[in-house]
């Protein structure tokens, strides 16, 4: 296998503040979502439930010569908003 690049290397690896800023975020979700009521935290431990039996089959799923082919569109943190300015520009 050929030796990468110095930069392809350095692209491909995550920093330590990246990877600190990661465990920050999850530790904040995973406080949330410890301060729920049982009932509701039981709500969100089925939904991920879901979320990884559903994600897990994609693997026998979906054919290798399509992985990668179709990628997730950019996440919006105000997507109405987005929508909105779109139909405006769409009058114009």
């Amino acid at each position: 296998m050929p030796e990468l690049e110095q930069w392809a290397r350095n692209a491909a690896i995550p920093s330590a503040e990246e990877i600190a800023s990661l465990r920050r975020v999850i530790d904040r979700c995973e406080a949330l979502v410890a301060d729920l009521p049982d009932d509701e935290r039981r709500e969100v431990g089925e939904a991920v439930g879901v979320l990884r039996r559903a994600r897990a089959q994609l693997d026998t799923s979906v054919p290798v010569r399509f992985r990668g082919a179709i990628g997730q569109a950019s996440p919006r943190l105000f997507p109405n908003l987005e929508r909105e300015r779109r139909a405006d520009d769409d009058d114009l």
